[in-house]
């Protein structure tokens, strides 16, 4: 209601840049109801649009994604996912590490180089984002100027609970040594995590 009938909504400016993130998580339903809305208004013609969509290993572009690409002739461009790109991961963590010393307040100057070898072994099945939230996890848990690689190792391992629950919704991960169904609404998931850390702590 907000895109189509407030005054202040961004379908009502002009030149300017909007990014639509993670596009395939969108219900069919809406992807085409957002694609009348731009048709109807001219809204790709006043505006530069951004769209990102994510696909597993091996996988087909979603078939939203291949349908505003046709409607709306999209340029595409592909970007390799991480595990593909490990050579930049130093480069990527030192530039991510530079904005969150600013942002914290924190003096963190690396990884050493037994953290950068168990990063640049990871397999990084969230990619950029995953990547960016170990990381600021790290820096914020980090004691030393550099991050190490036992600290590391904890924190990948806790990932892969995300990880495995992000491609399967039915899976039932581990949290702290406590089973936690996944195949359950958001906030109780969310609910139940917190309980255990309570419990744990």
């Amino acid at each position: 209601t907000f895109l189509t009938n407030h005054y202040n909504s961004p379908f009502h400016d002009n030149n300017n840049t909007i990014y639509f993130k993670n596009f395939h998580c969108l219900p069919q339903a809406r992807v085409t109801r957002l694609l009348s809305l731009i048709l109807d208004t001219n809204f790709a013609r006043r505006n530069r649009l951004v769209f990102s969509c994510t696909y597993g290993f091996k996988g087909n572009i979603p078939e939203s994604c291949l349908t505003y690409i046709d409607k709306l002739s999209c340029v595409t461009l592909y970007l390799p996912p991480l595990r593909e790109r490990t050579a930049e991961i130093p480069a990527l963590a030192n530039l991510l590490l530079s904005a969150l010393n600013v942002q914290y307040s924190r003096e963190i100057l690396g990884l050493d180089n037994d953290a950068l070898k168990q990063m640049q072994d990871y397999h990084w099945p969230g990619n950029y984002s995953q990547f960016q939230r170990i990381l600021t996890g790290l820096a914020m848990a980090a004691s030393d100027s550099y991050i190490s690689g036992l600290l590391t190792e904890e924190t990948l391992k806790k990932e892969l609970v995300f990880d495995a629950a992000a491609d399967d919704p039915s899976f039932s991960g581990t949290l702290s040594g406590e089973r936690i169904s996944l195949d359950q609404p958001l906030n109780r998931i969310t609910l139940d995590i917190i309980r255990t850390v309570l419990k744990k702590n």
